[in-house]
């Protein structure tokens, strides 16, 4: 059994902490109504305390993007979680005192609402605490291992590989060292001379999850092939420093047991709390899309394109999606049925496109059905737009940062389309300005960008865009 922490424990954790503070504001204030004579069922307490309720829990939840509550790794040790939540709860607190202070019944009597945050503080350190010991017992025993290759050579290489062999709790087998012919003395039989072909092949074949890359070794001058094979791969990458001031930007110092490294910051949606927010509220906007617009608009749509010309209503269409798993991507069709539907991209002008079709195009109703995609899981309200898979192939050897936009679900519509990239793609450039957008989106998503995102792309909607092709 491989327990995976951001899988398993982080979302019990986000669980665990809701229905504490749930429930222990409601003991509370259960104790302050009773010592007051007041007597209330269950049901009246959720009525007269459910906007209380709401506020805690998403107070909770921006105060964790500050501290950064959720957001472990394998080097994290046990003080650092015990600072978190102390950080966590204090910042909380204050929330808490406000509202004790405005309205009078909200833990307002006595010291109740100090009792609270320690109750707090002591149920999310015993859970936490219970998790980290069964994560480090378990990684004794041998699993929740992960599988990692070490790339280029410097003066601390070696200690971290065999930190990672005495230690065991980190949870890191090494695979292979992969060095450049003069580093290649060595009494492992997994040291292995590096070649970009071999290393691609070899993280293919053995499940490779992590690459420790070492700073100022030989193998400077091939940096940008090696982060391409990281990014075609969508590995983790650790940069391992000659010294501890070899540092670059857009990373942060690590400790293995006070062994400094690299790592790569973590991007947005790595974070499960965000990834539970932004699956909540596909859930919840795709069911009211369906249930209020497409019920009624579907039928209608479907019995204009059969009056317009012969074929199905919905057209199918294999795309790429998260970590490049394809899926079949739902539109209302709005050619005429071809041969190369699914390898030649829609032109301005392309005859092809039916009357009503350039109608459903201009307004984008024809992606309407996408919102079943995102409804099972397929795809996001927001994201970067799904290209035809053969696109994928191309600019995938083109683009070296294409793979990025893998790094989340496609959506039906993303930064890139509201930023002025749409339509017909004439030129490589074209390509890569959308690249770029969908890369800043990956790597700066939060949940106020995607409702601007959302609400530039109704008001296109309704005014039309002349990129729409």
């Amino acid at each position: 059994m491989n327990i995976r922490y951001s899988k398993y424990i982080t979302p019990l954790c986000v669980s665990l902490d809701v229905l504490t503070i749930c429930g222990l504001f409601f003991l509370f204030n259960y104790i302050v109504d009773s010592n007051s004579g007041i007597t209330r069922s269950i049901i009246d307490g959720l009525v007269n305390y459910y906007k209380v309720f709401i506020l805690f829990v998403f107070s909770w939840y921006f105060i964790t993007q500050k501290t950064r509550l959720y957001s472990l790794h394998r080097g994290t040790d046990f003080v650092t979680i015990i600072k978190r939540i102390a950080l966590q709860v204090t910042l909380f607190g204050i929330i808490v005192f406000a509202v004790s202070g405005m309205k009078g019944g909200y833990l307002s009597n006595g010291p109740y609402a100090l009792y609270f945050l320690l109750s707090l503080f002591a149920l999310a350190l015993v859970y936490r605490a219970s998790f980290f010991l069964l994560i480090r017992s378990h990684r004794i025993r041998g699993g929740n291992v992960r599988y990692v290759v070490f790339v280029d050579k410097n003066d601390n290489t070696h200690k971290l590989i065999n930190l990672f062999e005495k230690y065991n709790i980190y949870g890191m087998k090494t695979e292979a060292c992969f060095f450049g012919d003069e580093d290649l003395l060595s009494s492992r039989s997994y040291t292995k001379r590096y070649s970009t072909q071999e290393l691609d092949k070899f993280i293919k074949e053995n499940d490779i999850s992590i690459m420790f890359l070492s700073l100022s070794g030989k193998l400077e001058n091939k940096l940008d092939e090696i982060n391409e094979i990281v990014d075609r791969n969508h590995l983790r990458i650790i940069y391992i420093p000659k010294s501890s001031l070899d540092l670059s930007g857009g990373v942060r110092m690590d400790f293995f047991y006070g062994f400094p490294v690299l790592v790569t910051e973590r991007l947005p949606l790595d974070l499960p709390i965000n990834r539970v927010l932004k699956r909540a509220f596909d859930i919840l906007f795709s069911s009211f899309v369906i249930l209020t617009i497409l019920s009624w608009l579907y039928p209608i749509i479907a019995l204009l394109i059969k009056l317009d010309s012969k074929g199905n209503v919905l057209f199918i269409q294999k795309r790429n999606g998260l970590d490049g798993k394809p899926f079949g991507c739902y539109k209302f069709r709005t050619m005429r049925p071809s041969a190369d539907a699914g390898i030649k991209s829609t032109v301005k002008g392309d005859k092809r496109i039916t009357r009503i079709g350039s109608f459903l195009r201009k307004t984008s109703l024809d992606e309407f059905p996408q919102f079943l995609n995102v409804f099972k899981g397929n795809m996001s309200i927001v994201g970067p737009r799904p290209h035809m898979v053969y696109q994928d192939e191309h600019y995938n050897s083109l683009l070296p940062k294409y793979c990025v936009r893998y790094y989340v679900k496609p959506g039906i519509t993303g930064l890139s389309q509201v930023s002025g990239y749409r339509g017909e793609i004439r030129t490589d450039e074209d390509m890569e300005n959308r690249i770029i957008t969908d890369m800043y989106y990956v790597r700066k998503w939060s949940f106020p960008m995607d409702l601007l995102i959302i609400l530039k792309t109704v008001f296109y909607a309704i005014v039309g865009d002349k990129h729409a092709v």
